[in-house]
């Protein structure tokens, strides 16, 4: 399992809302965009003359946010630059929320595959990368802009990921860390407070590995948790996100009252398929804290869901 398919999968899960926006970067980040500006200044310095400009529109409406999350807004080129500093897993639907907004077409997505091949060869798609082609309902001089400043935007994210600091993603299981995944949790509970939803974190942690390590001739090495990964990977969701805290441990985050038990469940039957004595020494303890009730930022529900595994590592 890669981090590139890992992210790959996370990207296609959350798009965010211009409440969850708001919500996420605050009110007063940009102001009102006035009915008579144009929104899009979006072209690079750099770009030619040669090269078609996007076409500016007038501003589209999106969701009033109600006080005080802030004023109507759309997606900026800020927002973009924060998101790939961030190493934010939905970039790719953000700029194509972006184009949406800017030029008033809903339906402009990336189509992959065999399904793009064909779209280009008829001229209703613009190929951004080997097998991924952008595909709106534009005239071809304007898709052609619009698929340019898409493919700078990803090209740029690509690079700021490759020199990203080292530990955003743990090799052995390719899921991502916490650091790399808090500002999406951040998201996520912004998302839940507007739908009135409870959003939980969970801390799965199997205790004893430097013990067993220590004692045991088979070790809980990096291919072993490859295959804890592959197994806890096979019981999530669309909707369910995996990180690993630390050796033994990983966190959860789901909307599913049920996926955290699914989840243990998942890790204590690999670590059962141990030889010897692994099922009777390894034990797997879960804390478990939800937004808003517990606690309205990642990092403090995650530190109340580690204090709920030592409780019940403590009881047991």
């Amino acid at each position: 399992m890669s981090e590139h398919s890992h992210a790959e999968r996370l990207s296609r899960r959350i798009e965010l809302s211009a409440e969850e926006l708001s919500l996420l970067l605050g009110p007063d980040r940009f102001a009102p965009t006035p009915a008579h500006e144009a929104t899009v200044q979006d072209v690079a310095a750099d770009e030619t003359s040669s090269v078609p400009s996007p076409v500016v529109t007038e501003s589209v409406a999106v969701d009033a946010v109600a006080v005080p999350t802030g004023a109507t807004r759309c997606v900026g080129d800020t927002d973009l630059v924060q998101a790939i500093l961030s190493g934010a897993p939905n970039f790719e639907q953000l700029a194509l929320r972006a184009i949406r907004e800017r030029t008033g077409e809903e339906l402009a997505r990336i189509i992959t595959g065999s399904a793009a091949d064909a779209m280009v060869a008829t001229g209703t798609g613009t190929m951004i990368d080997e097998g991924r082609a952008f595909v709106a309902p534009l005239a071809p001089d304007a898709r052609a802009a619009w698929a340019l400043w898409l493919k700078r935007w990803l090209e740029l994210a690509a690079l700021v990921a490759q020199h990203a600091p080292r530990g955003l993603w743990d090799d052995p299981t390719g899921f991502p860390s916490w650091p790399r995944l808090r500002q999406q949790v951040a998201h996520r509970i912004a998302a839940a407070r507007l739908r009135r939803e409870s959003l939980t974190v969970s801390l799965l942690r199997i205790e004893d590995v430097e013990l067993w390590n220590r004692r045991s001739q088979i070790l809980l090495d990096n291919p072993f948790m490859a295959r804890i990964a592959t197994a806890l990977d096979a019981a999530v969701v669309p909707g369910d996100e995996l990180a690993r805290l630390d050796e033994g441990g990983f966190v959860l985050v789901s909307l599913r009252e049920s996926a955290t038990q699914e989840l243990a469940a998942a890790l204590r039957a690999e670590i059962a398929r141990l030889p010897g004595d692994g099922p009777r020494s390894l034990v797997v303890h879960v804390g478990v804290a939800a937004a808003p009730w517990d606690a309205t930022d990642p990092d403090s529900l995650l530190e109340l869901a580690a204090r709920r595994a030592a409780a019940s590592s403590n009881q047991g």
